[in-house]
């Protein structure tokens, strides 16, 4: 992406997996919207409600109206842990956002990386995660869900014991 435009930037997942043929997100929805609104979202990309980006006009109308729809919802869609994927969803394919224009991010070539699905990670000589086109993910999201980036991130980020963070020389 070179350009930015106004609006709501979404982030999609794998595209191998839509909300129809993921098991927990077409859950999700179903407890929320129902069975209907499974079969008309079947075929979309999963959204990940984790990685939203936007202008403060899109972001507080985003926010307006998730909270709108988390009041609103059955006492079942509000009983599990992840339904706000469900909402989130929901919102942004029935473009429920008035006077925003909603930004669908590829997880193949955006650049926030969401790691729950791809079944493979392509990594540069430094172990950084790219898209398809080989551009570095700015961002990495759900980074813990591979076994590989965690060995890597407890590798490179040691807990540093607070006895010796202010040490100048640690002899």
């Amino acid at each position: 992406m070179t350009a930015y435009t106004p609006g709501l930037y979404t982030f999609m997942e794998d595209i191998r997996m839509t909300i129809g043929t993921c098991p927990i997100n077409s859950n999700w929805i179903k407890k929320c919207y129902g069975e209907t609104e499974v079969r008309k979202l079947f075929n979309k990309p999963i959204s990940c409600s984790g990685t939203i980006l936007g202008t403060w006009f899109a972001i507080l109308s985003y926010l307006s109206i998730m909270e709108s729809e988390i009041l609103s919802t059955p006492v079942a869609c509000k009983a599990r842990m992840g339904t706000d994927q469900a909402i989130h969803n929901y919102i942004i394919y029935n473009e429920k956002i008035p006077n925003v224009t909603i930004h669908h991010i590829s997880h193949e070539y955006g650049f926030i990386g969401t790691l729950g699905y791809p079944l493979w990670l392509k990594r540069n000589q430094f172990g950084l995660v790219q898209n398809a086109n080989g551009s570095v993910y700015a961002v990495i999201h759900q980074w813990d869900r591979s076994e590989q980036m965690k060995i890597q991130f407890q590798q490179e980020y040691q807990i540093i014991p607070s006895n010796i963070r202010d040490k100048k020389n640690l002899v």
